[in-house]
């Protein structure tokens, strides 16, 4: 009761964007009562929301995607943990300019938590949204398509609708230049 009391107030401040408090919150979850997927994973998402300065956004990026890791080892069933570390490894891509393999890695994350929600019946619209935007950084434009028709498909989102016409009129670029061998 103790570890769900800690994470109902963590998850409270989160949804008020009080992460500082948050983050107390899920650190006390994992002080007080071990290690536990739910709390490392909303641990992750709260040190990667904190606003501070760049060497401490570093650090916090790090740390969230090693809290990320940690919690799908807790629990590898849970799509959420999947997702959550598919988003770490983006924001390590993007904030301390790891390397490309990093997008890959979350490529992989993204499609265990597929899987792992079509197993729970479920489907996530974000969840291809955030996939859908690292293929298009590995210049995967059919996944990337194939993602954006998901998540419109799911929740008939105009922002996934968005996406997917941009990605479309890009490839559509890139046919009518290679087309033009580029208007040289």
């Amino acid at each position: 009761q103790l570890l769900e009391a800690w994470n109902a107030l963590g998850e409270v401040y989160w949804d008020r964007q009080r992460y500082q408090e948050a983050r107390g919150a899920f650190e006390q979850a994992v002080e007080m009562c071990g290690p536990h997927a739910t709390s490392l994973r909303n641990l992750s998402m709260v040190l990667r929301a904190l606003e501070c300065d760049d060497l401490e956004k570093s650090v916090n990026f790090a740390a969230g995607l090693q809290k990320a890791k940690d919690a799908t080892v807790l629990d590898a069933n849970d799509p959420q943990n999947w997702e959550t570390l598919g988003n770490a490894y983006m924001g390590e891509f993007f904030v301390n300019g790891k390397r490309v393999d990093e997008l890959n890695k979350a490529l992989i994350a993204y499609a265990r938590a597929d899987s792992a929600s079509e197993k729970l019946g479920k489907r996530n619209p974000t969840l291809h949204i955030n996939r859908g935007k690292a293929a298009m950084f590995l210049e995967d434009y059919a996944l990337a398509l194939k993602s954006f028709r998901t998540a419109h498909s799911i929740s008939g989102s105009a922002n996934a609708r968005a996406l997917l016409e941009r990605v479309l009129e890009l490839v559509r670029r890139l046919a009518g230049l290679i087309e033009r061998k580029g208007d040289l």
